[in-house]
């Protein structure tokens, strides 16, 4: 005998625990794709000010300020073109809490068998040119939350 008055109460529960699945499916994709966004735009930021420093060095008038253990400023790599300024406004990935970028930020340089590469430090984290593609991919990349 065929029910003809609509649906059963077992047809209706595994319509909702089917909805339910696909939606905690979709719910943690997003999730990981947000995660994985946000930590590609902090080695976007990071990579832009590494570079920054290395543009500066690269500077006929500038060559001279680049070596072993010295340091440029957020300050003077914008004031040379070479940063754009509104990297002061925005929030310093790779530390905790809304922390923005500051002027007097700086950036080291470092020369080891002739090589040059430059590191930005934070905090306990070290940030170089040379390792800073795919840095979370590789685990090497800590950032703030």
């Amino acid at each position: 005998m065929k029910n003809k008055n609509g649906f059963t109460l077992v047809e209706i529960l595994v319509c909702i625990a089917i909805i339910a699945v696909m939606g905690i499916a979709i719910g943690v994709s997003t999730n990981k794709m947000s995660k994985n966004t946000k930590n590609t735009n902090n080695e976007n930021l990071l990579k832009e000010i590494l570079s920054a420093g290395n543009t500066y060095c690269q500077l006929s008038a500038k060559k001279s300020e680049c070596i072993d253990g010295a340091t440029v400023t957020f300050d003077n790599l914008i004031s040379a073109g070479v940063l754009d300024e509104k990297i002061l406004d925005k929030v310093n990935p790779t530390i905790n809490g809304n922390v923005k970028f500051r002027a007097n930020n700086f950036v080291s340089i470092s020369i080891v068998g002739g090589e040059r590469d430059i590191i930005y430090i934070s905090e306990s984290n070290i940030y170089k040119l040379s390792t800073i593609d795919n840095c979370t991919k590789n685990g090497d990349c800590s950032w703030g939350e």
